[in-house]
């Protein structure tokens, strides 16, 4: 079984800051380098536990810079962390027009690479910055990202079949992931297009382009390990299950309780969640029953839209527990419901329930 023990990020107790932390301190899913690549370690707790401690206490410059990503998407909002980190390590990004000398320690975000006569957009370079000794470009790329393990059509469910990371709805691959990265979004700024839209200074630079990729690897119910011939995992990055609905009842313990995560909570749980959103274990099964469902046919809704399809579920297994003192006002916004309801929250450990159906929810699966 898959534990999350205490994680640094575990250490504080805003929501944001928490989120933060996860994307500063989490293990990379992969080992270092990818294709000629350096991958971005997960960084030193020691060297960021009072800067954390202390931005928990005092959130405000973190909220209000959350409050300028206007998405919902998990990658954006991984980003939008990662940009706050380097504002308070660098200062503010640059923006066009570039100014005249851009020197030590500058950097800009998401520069979007365009073809000078069509226009069409060749990519976006998530961060670039200047950096001394020696001068160079320092290149990352950003992807967080939530994969379940599964053979690969032809082989045998066993420790020894090659098996494939697919995104939850089917749509997403990890090879394809990291094969995208490599051959595209960490080669842009070699192109001619992209060195023209840098500041004039760090044109012909040399460019040391790395992956920061952060999310969580699923197992099959019962295997810990299993084979990928092409990507070399990080033996650290964090791990669950994912289940069936028949198998999901058995693996919760007596005493043991489920929050559904939204997809804004995929990255840290919140320390606080309302009495309404933990589930008992004995009532589990029927709350997700609306989610995993298939339908024969999909009914129309009022307004003509159509039901959503069934899809796989994210789940936080832990316990709860009465709060030794009411949370503070900047810590309740950051929690639906009331305070008087709101308890806190142990996470044990995370899994994945899907439709008995999966990985057929989406078309294609396999070629995506």
């Amino acid at each position: 079984m898959v534990h999350c023990r205490k994680k640094p990020w575990d250490h504080y107790r805003n929501t944001h800051v928490r989120n933060l932390a996860w994307c500063l301190l989490s293990p990379s899913i992969l080992a270092s380098p990818y294709d000629g690549h350096a991958v971005v370690k997960a960084l030193a707790f020691r060297e960021h536990h009072d800067w954390l401690t202390e931005l928990d206490k005092q959130p405000e410059t973190l909220l209000e810079h959350m409050r300028q990503c206007r998405s919902s998407r998990v990658g954006l909002v991984f980003e939008h962390y990662w940009h706050f980190f380097w504002k308070m390590q660098l200062g503010d990004p640059i923006t066009p027009p570039w100014p005249a000398h851009c020197g030590e320690d500058r950097w800009l975000r998401n520069l979007q690479i365009n073809q000078p006569v069509t226009h069409r957009t060749l990519g976006e370079a998530d961060f670039i910055g200047h950096q001394q000794g020696p001068t160079r470009l320092a290149h990352r790329e950003l992807a967080v990202k939530f994969y379940l393990a599964f053979p690969r059509p032809g082989s045998a469910h066993d420790h020894q079949a090659n098996w494939l990371w697919l995104g939850p709805n089917c749509i997403d691959r990890l090879d394809k992931k990291l094969s995208q990265m490599s051959k595209k979004q960490l080669q842009l700024l070699h192109k001619p297009e992209a060195q023209s839209a840098l500041p004039s200074n760090w044109q012909g630079l040399p460019v040391d382009s790395q992956i920061i990729l952060r999310g969580q690897l699923f197992y099959p119910a019962h295997m810990e390990n299993v084979s990928s011939d092409e990507i070399a995992l990080n033996q650290d990055h964090l791990r669950g299950y994912w289940y069936y609905p028949e198998d999901l009842f058995a693996s919760i313990a007596e005493g043991e309780e489920a929050v559904i995560l939204n997809k804004r909570d995929w990255l840290c749980t919140p320390a606080l969640q309302s009495h309404t959103q933990i589930t008992q274990r004995q009532h589990l099964i029927e709350l997700l029953q609306p989610h995993l469902r298939k339908p024969e046919v999909l009914e129309m809704m009022e307004y003509g839209k159509l039901a959503s399809a069934p899809r796989p579920v994210m789940l936080s297994i832990g316990h709860s527990s009465a709060q030794e003192s009411e949370p503070s006002n900047r810590l309740q916004q950051q929690t639906s419901g009331d305070r008087r309801t709101l308890r806190h929250w142990t996470e044990l450990r995370r899994v994945f329930v899907v439709p008995n159906h999966w990985p057929d929810t989406s078309s294609p699966c396999f070629n995506t």
